[in-house]
């Protein structure tokens, strides 16, 4: 599949899930709080590894919706996989498998709906460094 047709599939499908989050969050009762926050990230926005990472956390300051949370990982060609969400203890975390990869500069989008019913989304960039 040419990474362009990937790109469109996969911004469709970010449509539809926008879509049917702002359907969730208006229906459901909303209560005044902060918007989740990203406090904390492995990797870290910005970091260079050595090692490609197996795996994705990110940890907010706010409870989660796990079934309403997205993320995906955005290579240096734009293809977009969407990731596999590791089911957490944390209410929250949100873990993710990482495929392996190739050396380059990756872009992490998440999207994710806290219990207070706020929408948050955000980016951070790695860079693996394989020999």
């Amino acid at each position: 599949m040419d990474g362009r047709i990937r790109t469109r599939i996969t911004v469709g499908w970010m449509l539809l899930w926008t879509l049917q989050m702002s359907l969730a969050v208006t229906g459901m009762p909303g209560v005044i709080h902060a918007h989740g926050v990203l406090i904390d990230s492995i990797p870290a926005d910005g970091a260079v590894l050595e090692q490609a990472p197996q795996r994705l956390v990110l940890q907010f300051n706010a409870r989660l919706e796990p079934s309403m949370t997205q993320v995906i990982l955005v290579d240096t060609q734009d293809s977009a996989v969407p990731l596999e969400l590791i089911p957490s203890s944390q209410s929250n975390y949100v873990v993710a498998r990482i495929p392996p990869l190739p050396s380059g500069v990756y872009t992490v989008i998440y999207k994710i709906l806290a219990a207070d019913s706020h929408v948050t989304e955000g980016a951070l960039q790695f860079t693996v460094r394989s020999h």
